[in-house]
Protein backbone atom coordinates (compact mmCIF):
# COMPACT_ATOMS: atom_id res chain seq x y z
CA UNK A 1 0.00 0.00 0.00
CA UNK A 2 1.23 3.50 -0.83
CA UNK A 3 2.28 5.79 2.00
CA UNK A 4 2.15 9.49 2.79
CA UNK A 5 4.80 10.72 5.23
CA UNK A 6 4.19 13.56 7.68
CA UNK A 7 7.37 14.87 9.34
CA UNK A 8 7.01 16.55 12.70
CA UNK A 9 9.76 18.83 14.01
CA UNK A 10 12.21 16.88 16.16
CA UNK A 11 12.48 19.79 18.60
CA UNK A 12 8.71 20.07 19.24
CA UNK A 13 6.01 17.85 20.69
CA UNK A 14 4.62 15.27 18.29
CA UNK A 15 1.07 16.63 18.82
CA UNK A 16 2.01 20.22 17.99
CA UNK A 17 -0.91 21.93 16.22
CA UNK A 18 1.09 22.34 12.98
CA UNK A 19 1.69 18.59 12.86
CA UNK A 20 -2.02 17.96 13.46
CA UNK A 21 -2.85 20.25 10.52
CA UNK A 22 -0.53 18.27 8.24
CA UNK A 23 -1.99 14.99 9.48
CA UNK A 24 -5.50 16.26 8.73
CA UNK A 25 -4.53 16.93 5.10
CA UNK A 26 -2.59 13.65 4.82
CA UNK A 27 -5.61 11.69 6.11
CA UNK A 28 -7.82 13.37 3.48
CA UNK A 29 -5.35 12.48 0.70
CA UNK A 30 -4.87 8.95 2.02
CA UNK A 31 -8.60 8.31 1.95
CA UNK A 32 -8.76 9.40 -1.69
CA UNK A 33 -5.67 7.43 -2.74
CA UNK A 34 -6.07 4.33 -0.54
CA UNK A 35 -2.80 5.09 1.25
CA UNK A 36 -1.45 4.86 4.79
CA UNK A 37 -0.38 7.96 6.76
CA UNK A 38 3.03 7.61 8.41
CA UNK A 39 4.10 10.11 11.08
CA UNK A 40 7.85 10.50 11.65
CA UNK A 41 8.78 11.98 15.01
CA UNK A 42 11.33 11.98 17.80
CA UNK A 43 10.59 10.09 21.00
CA UNK A 44 10.57 12.54 23.93
CA UNK A 45 8.98 12.82 27.37
CA UNK A 46 5.61 13.72 25.82
CA UNK A 47 5.59 11.01 23.17
CA UNK A 48 3.39 8.39 24.85
CA UNK A 49 0.80 11.00 25.87
CA UNK A 50 0.65 12.27 22.27
CA UNK A 51 0.05 8.97 20.45
CA UNK A 52 -3.75 8.94 20.77
CA UNK A 53 -4.02 12.58 19.68
CA UNK A 54 -2.05 12.12 16.47
CA UNK A 55 -3.97 8.90 15.77
CA UNK A 56 -7.26 10.79 15.88
CA UNK A 57 -5.93 13.32 13.36
CA UNK A 58 -4.66 10.81 10.83
CA UNK A 59 -1.57 8.83 11.87
CA UNK A 60 -1.88 5.14 10.93
CA UNK A 61 1.78 4.38 11.64
CA UNK A 62 4.28 6.24 13.85
CA UNK A 63 8.04 5.94 13.54
CA UNK A 64 9.87 7.38 16.55
CA UNK A 65 13.58 8.16 16.48
CA UNK A 66 15.22 7.06 19.72
CA UNK A 67 18.52 8.34 21.04
CA UNK A 68 20.26 8.37 24.43
CA UNK A 69 21.08 12.03 23.90
CA UNK A 70 18.68 14.66 22.50
CA UNK A 71 17.96 14.01 18.82
CA UNK A 72 19.90 16.36 16.55
CA UNK A 73 19.11 17.59 13.06
CA UNK A 74 21.83 15.33 11.62
CA UNK A 75 20.49 12.20 13.31
CA UNK A 76 16.90 13.01 12.39
CA UNK A 77 17.76 13.69 8.77
CA UNK A 78 19.85 10.56 8.22
CA UNK A 79 17.34 8.19 9.87
CA UNK A 80 14.53 9.78 7.83
CA UNK A 81 16.49 9.49 4.57
CA UNK A 82 17.01 5.75 5.19
CA UNK A 83 13.30 5.29 5.89
CA UNK A 84 12.26 7.18 2.74
CA UNK A 85 14.63 5.09 0.61
CA UNK A 86 13.11 1.94 2.08
CA UNK A 87 9.39 2.84 1.90
CA UNK A 88 9.41 5.22 -1.10
CA UNK A 89 6.37 7.28 -0.03
CA UNK A 90 4.53 9.15 -2.77
CA UNK A 91 4.39 12.37 -0.76
CA UNK A 92 6.40 13.74 2.19
CA UNK A 93 4.94 16.72 4.08
CA UNK A 94 7.07 19.01 6.29
CA UNK A 95 6.20 22.04 8.42
CA UNK A 96 7.24 25.50 7.22
CA UNK A 97 9.25 26.08 10.41
CA UNK A 98 12.99 26.69 10.27
CA UNK A 99 13.52 23.03 11.23
CA UNK A 100 11.15 21.77 8.54
CA UNK A 101 12.67 23.98 5.86
CA UNK A 102 16.23 22.96 6.72
CA UNK A 103 15.61 19.21 6.79
CA UNK A 104 13.38 19.16 3.69
CA UNK A 105 15.89 21.19 1.68
CA UNK A 106 18.80 18.94 2.61
CA UNK A 107 16.80 15.76 1.98
CA UNK A 108 15.63 16.94 -1.43
CA UNK A 109 19.30 17.11 -2.46
CA UNK A 110 20.31 13.84 -0.75
CA UNK A 111 17.41 11.91 -2.33
CA UNK A 112 17.09 13.86 -5.60
CA UNK A 113 13.44 14.64 -4.85
CA UNK A 114 11.32 17.57 -5.94
CA UNK A 115 10.46 20.06 -3.18
CA UNK A 116 7.62 22.61 -3.34
CA UNK A 117 7.83 25.14 -0.50
CA UNK A 118 5.22 27.27 1.28
CA UNK A 119 2.16 25.42 0.01
CA UNK A 120 -1.33 26.35 1.16
CA UNK A 121 -2.97 23.15 -0.06
CA UNK A 122 -2.33 19.73 -1.60
CA UNK A 123 -4.81 17.97 -3.86
CA UNK A 124 -5.01 14.93 -6.12
CA UNK A 125 -5.79 15.47 -9.79
CA UNK A 126 -7.95 13.17 -11.93
CA UNK A 127 -4.98 10.93 -12.65
CA UNK A 128 -4.16 10.50 -8.96
CA UNK A 129 -1.06 12.72 -9.07
CA UNK A 130 -0.26 15.11 -6.24
CA UNK A 131 -0.71 18.80 -7.03
CA UNK A 132 0.90 21.36 -4.71
CA UNK A 133 -0.79 24.76 -4.50
CA UNK A 134 1.05 27.98 -3.64
CA UNK A 135 1.27 31.53 -4.86
CA UNK A 136 4.00 32.68 -7.23
CA UNK A 137 5.32 35.72 -9.11
CA UNK A 138 5.35 37.98 -6.07
CA UNK A 139 2.00 36.58 -4.89
CA UNK A 140 0.25 37.73 -8.07
CA UNK A 141 -0.93 34.26 -9.17
CA UNK A 142 -1.91 30.98 -7.52
CA UNK A 143 0.23 28.20 -8.98
CA UNK A 144 -0.53 24.48 -9.17
CA UNK A 145 2.71 22.51 -9.23
CA UNK A 146 3.24 18.85 -10.17
CA UNK A 147 6.44 16.83 -9.94
CA UNK A 148 6.35 14.54 -12.96
CA UNK A 149 9.83 12.99 -12.83
CA UNK A 150 10.37 12.22 -9.15
CA UNK A 151 8.91 9.13 -7.45
CA UNK A 152 8.89 10.95 -4.10
CA UNK A 153 7.42 14.46 -3.86
CA UNK A 154 8.23 16.72 -0.93
CA UNK A 155 6.52 19.87 0.32
CA UNK A 156 6.45 22.32 3.19
CA UNK A 157 3.00 23.55 4.22
CA UNK A 158 2.28 26.94 5.74
CA UNK A 159 1.05 26.95 9.32
CA UNK A 160 -2.68 27.63 9.55
CA UNK A 161 -3.33 26.84 5.89
CA UNK A 162 -5.00 23.49 6.61
CA UNK A 163 -8.08 23.18 8.87
CA UNK A 164 -7.93 20.60 11.65
CA UNK A 165 -10.07 17.50 11.05
CA UNK A 166 -10.40 14.86 13.74
CA UNK A 167 -11.25 11.28 12.69
CA UNK A 168 -13.52 8.81 14.44
CA UNK A 169 -11.10 5.91 14.76
CA UNK A 170 -9.78 3.50 17.36
CA UNK A 171 -6.42 5.06 18.34
CA UNK A 172 -5.23 1.70 19.64
CA UNK A 173 -4.98 0.49 16.03
CA UNK A 174 -2.17 2.95 15.27
CA UNK A 175 1.14 1.11 14.97
CA UNK A 176 4.20 2.52 16.77
CA UNK A 177 7.78 1.58 15.88
CA UNK A 178 11.00 2.82 17.48
CA UNK A 179 13.95 3.60 15.21
CA UNK A 180 17.41 3.59 16.74
CA UNK A 181 20.10 5.62 15.01
CA UNK A 182 23.02 3.38 14.10
CA UNK A 183 25.19 6.35 13.16
CA UNK A 184 27.44 8.14 15.61
CA UNK A 185 27.03 11.88 15.88
CA UNK A 186 30.78 12.29 15.38
CA UNK A 187 30.51 10.44 12.04
CA UNK A 188 27.55 12.53 10.95
CA UNK A 189 29.42 15.73 11.70
CA UNK A 190 32.45 14.34 9.90
CA UNK A 191 30.75 14.12 6.52
CA UNK A 192 32.56 17.31 5.59
CA UNK A 193 29.44 19.22 4.57
CA UNK A 194 29.62 21.53 7.55
CA UNK A 195 31.02 21.78 11.06
CA UNK A 196 28.96 22.70 14.12
CA UNK A 197 31.08 24.99 16.29
CA UNK A 198 28.44 25.93 18.84
CA UNK A 199 24.67 25.76 19.25
CA UNK A 200 23.01 28.80 20.83
CA UNK A 201 19.33 28.72 21.71
CA UNK A 202 17.58 31.84 20.47
CA UNK A 203 15.79 33.72 23.22
CA UNK A 204 12.09 33.42 22.63
CA UNK A 205 10.22 36.69 22.38
CA UNK A 206 6.52 36.57 23.15
CA UNK A 207 4.75 37.26 19.88
CA UNK A 208 1.14 37.49 18.79
CA UNK A 209 -0.17 34.39 17.04
CA UNK A 210 -3.14 35.59 15.01
CA UNK A 211 -3.72 32.06 13.67
CA UNK A 212 -5.19 31.02 17.06
CA UNK A 213 -7.81 33.77 17.28
CA UNK A 214 -11.48 32.82 16.91
CA UNK A 215 -12.44 36.41 16.05
CA UNK A 216 -10.06 38.37 13.82
CA UNK A 217 -10.19 42.00 12.68
CA UNK A 218 -8.02 42.60 9.61
CA UNK A 219 -7.01 46.18 8.84
CA UNK A 220 -6.41 47.08 5.21
CA UNK A 221 -5.19 50.13 3.36
CA UNK A 222 -8.55 51.78 4.05
CA UNK A 223 -7.75 52.32 7.76
CA UNK A 224 -4.11 53.31 7.95
CA UNK A 225 -4.55 56.27 10.30
CA UNK A 226 -3.42 55.83 13.91
CA UNK A 227 -6.74 56.87 15.47
CA UNK A 228 -8.71 54.13 13.70
CA UNK A 229 -6.08 51.48 14.40
CA UNK A 230 -5.95 52.41 18.11
CA UNK A 231 -9.73 52.15 18.23
CA UNK A 232 -9.62 48.78 16.47
CA UNK A 233 -7.11 47.41 18.99
CA UNK A 234 -9.28 48.67 21.84
CA UNK A 235 -12.35 47.01 20.31
CA UNK A 236 -10.47 43.73 19.84
CA UNK A 237 -9.35 43.76 23.46
CA UNK A 238 -12.92 44.31 24.63
CA UNK A 239 -14.31 41.21 22.89
CA UNK A 240 -11.27 38.92 23.13
CA UNK A 241 -10.30 39.21 19.45
CA UNK A 242 -7.00 39.87 17.65
CA UNK A 243 -5.99 42.45 15.07
CA UNK A 244 -4.35 41.42 11.80
CA UNK A 245 -3.47 43.38 8.68
CA UNK A 246 -3.01 43.17 4.94
CA UNK A 247 0.38 43.35 3.24
CA UNK A 248 0.07 47.06 2.45
CA UNK A 249 0.26 48.02 6.15
CA UNK A 250 3.38 45.89 6.60
CA UNK A 251 5.07 47.33 3.50
CA UNK A 252 4.34 50.85 4.80
CA UNK A 253 5.87 50.03 8.19
CA UNK A 254 2.60 50.56 10.06
CA UNK A 255 2.13 46.99 11.35
CA UNK A 256 4.59 44.14 12.07
CA UNK A 257 4.82 41.19 9.68
CA UNK A 258 3.68 38.75 12.39
CA UNK A 259 0.17 40.23 12.00
CA UNK A 260 0.02 39.95 8.21
CA UNK A 261 -2.60 37.68 6.63
CA UNK A 262 -2.06 36.19 3.16
CA UNK A 263 0.34 34.07 1.17
CA UNK A 264 3.41 36.05 2.23
CA UNK A 265 2.00 36.30 5.77
CA UNK A 266 -0.07 33.82 7.75
CA UNK A 267 -3.00 31.60 6.86
CA UNK A 268 -5.82 31.89 9.39
CA UNK A 269 -9.07 30.06 10.12
CA UNK A 270 -11.06 32.11 12.64
CA UNK A 271 -14.76 31.55 13.25
CA UNK A 272 -15.41 35.18 12.29
CA UNK A 273 -13.16 37.32 10.07
CA UNK A 274 -13.70 41.07 9.61
CA UNK A 275 -11.99 42.45 6.48
CA UNK A 276 -11.91 46.19 7.16
CA UNK A 277 -10.75 48.32 4.26
CA UNK A 278 -9.16 45.24 2.64
CA UNK A 279 -9.41 45.08 -1.16
CA UNK A 280 -9.11 41.28 -1.23
CA UNK A 281 -6.44 40.43 -3.83
CA UNK A 282 -5.96 36.71 -4.59
CA UNK A 283 -2.89 36.45 -2.34
CA UNK A 284 -4.95 37.72 0.60
CA UNK A 285 -7.87 35.36 -0.12
CA UNK A 286 -5.46 32.40 -0.05
CA UNK A 287 -4.75 33.21 3.58
CA UNK A 288 -8.42 33.25 4.67
CA UNK A 289 -9.89 30.40 2.61
CA UNK A 290 -10.55 28.40 5.79
CA UNK A 291 -12.23 31.25 7.71
CA UNK A 292 -15.71 30.46 9.00
CA UNK A 293 -17.78 33.62 8.41
CA UNK A 294 -16.28 36.55 6.50
CA UNK A 295 -17.61 40.10 6.93
CA UNK A 296 -16.16 42.65 4.50
CA UNK A 297 -16.32 46.44 4.76
CA UNK A 298 -15.10 48.60 1.88
CA UNK A 299 -16.10 51.83 0.14
CA UNK A 300 -15.49 50.28 -3.29
CA UNK A 301 -18.48 48.15 -4.37
CA UNK A 302 -16.20 46.38 -6.90
CA UNK A 303 -13.62 45.31 -4.31
CA UNK A 304 -12.67 41.62 -4.89
CA UNK A 305 -13.21 40.83 -1.21
CA UNK A 306 -16.97 41.12 -1.70
CA UNK A 307 -17.04 38.11 -4.03
CA UNK A 308 -15.57 36.00 -1.21
CA UNK A 309 -17.38 37.50 1.80
CA UNK A 310 -20.48 36.02 3.43
CA UNK A 311 -21.68 39.50 4.45
CA UNK A 312 -20.73 42.69 2.59
CA UNK A 313 -20.98 46.28 3.79
CA UNK A 314 -20.29 49.16 1.39
CA UNK A 315 -19.16 51.81 3.84
CA UNK A 316 -16.15 53.60 5.30
CA UNK A 317 -14.36 51.03 7.49
CA UNK A 318 -13.21 53.77 9.87
CA UNK A 319 -16.83 54.74 10.57
CA UNK A 320 -17.83 51.10 11.05
CA UNK A 321 -15.01 50.56 13.56
CA UNK A 322 -16.12 53.57 15.59
CA UNK A 323 -19.74 52.41 15.54
CA UNK A 324 -18.78 48.90 16.69
CA UNK A 325 -16.63 50.33 19.46
CA UNK A 326 -19.41 52.64 20.65
CA UNK A 327 -21.92 49.78 20.63
CA UNK A 328 -19.58 47.49 22.55
CA UNK A 329 -19.06 50.23 25.15
CA UNK A 330 -22.79 50.94 25.48
CA UNK A 331 -23.56 47.22 25.91
CA UNK A 332 -20.57 46.75 28.25
CA UNK A 333 -19.25 43.83 26.19
CA UNK A 334 -16.38 41.93 27.85
CA UNK A 335 -14.28 39.17 26.29
CA UNK A 336 -17.09 37.34 24.60
CA UNK A 337 -16.43 33.65 24.05
CA UNK A 338 -18.86 33.72 21.13
CA UNK A 339 -21.33 36.02 19.39
CA UNK A 340 -25.12 35.84 19.61
CA UNK A 341 -27.12 36.92 16.59
CA UNK A 342 -30.69 38.16 16.83
CA UNK A 343 -32.95 38.27 13.81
Amino acid sequence: MEKIFVISDYDKRMDDVTTLEMLSKAAELAKASQSKVVLFSARDDFFDASVKTVAYYGADIIYAVCSESPVSSSVYRVVLSDLIRRDMPKCVIFTDSETGKEISARLSIMLDCGLTADCVDIILDNSGEYVFIRTALNDSVVARIKGDKQAVKMTTVKKGAIPLRKREVDPNLTEVYDLACSYKESWLNGLGLFEILQEIAEEEVEAVDISKSKILFCAGRGIQNKESLDLLFALAEKIGAQVACSRSLVDDGIMPRERQVGQSGKSVSPSIYFALGVSGACQHIVGIKNAGFVIAVNTDPRAPIFSFADYSIIADAKAVIREMYNKSTALNVRHASGLVYKS
